[in-house]
């Protein structure tokens, strides 16, 4: 390989007189058998190289000299709250659900008349939101927000109802005298 601007090759080693001319040390180091101007074979070592092999992944630059880092992770896919593992698309729908239930149940939980009708929403909020919140928390959702928001309406509206059930039948309940009804 040539490098710009070419650089001088290095001075060759100083030899002392006893070392043959090519560079191998004294034929009396070689195995027994081999021809004369063979390397000889080097003995075997039970330890480690010095320096570490590349890790995995990495590789060896020859333009560098050193070994190279591997190439980073791809990005993960776009969503609020991180990739679902296992590429799969998110399980979003019970949680979404939850806080739809959860809304309405609130709103309209105190309203008069239409109260009775909302303990079903509120109690679909908390199932909702349970089970929404447990799919989140597995990593099949991405919504655990939505989740829990949904189980904390449908507990607050659900509330809400008993309250409002005990104000209007516990203070009647007291106003009725069966006692003074006409007898017929």
């Amino acid at each position: 390989m040539t490098t710009y601007p070419p650089v001088p090759d290095p001075p060759e080693p100083e030899r002392s007189g006893d070392e043959p001319v090519g560079g191998w040390g004294p034929a009396s180091e070689s195995a027994p058998g081999t021809p004369e101007g063979t390397p000889p074979i080097p003995p075997v070592s039970s330890q480690p190289p010095s320096t570490p092999p590349p890790p995995v992944g990495g590789g060896f630059d020859p333009y560098s000299g050193g070994a190279v880092p591997p190439p980073p992770p791809p990005p993960p896919p776009y969503n609020s709250d991180g990739p679902v593992p296992g590429g799969q698309q998110p399980r979003n729908g019970l949680g979404t659900a939850a806080l739809v239930c959860g809304i309405i149940a609130v709103v309209l939980s105190f309203v008069p008349g239409v109260n009775w009708f909302t303990w079903p929403l509120g109690v679909l909020a908390i199932v909702f939101g349970a089970i929404g919140w447990s799919r989140a928390n597995k990593g099949q959702a991405t919504n655990k927000g939505y989740a829990i928001a949904g189980l904390v309406l449908g507990i607050l509206s659900f509330f809400t109802f008993c309250l409002a059930y005990w104000i209007i039948f516990g203070a009647s309940g007291t106003a009725i005298n069966y006692s003074t009804a006409p007898l017929f």
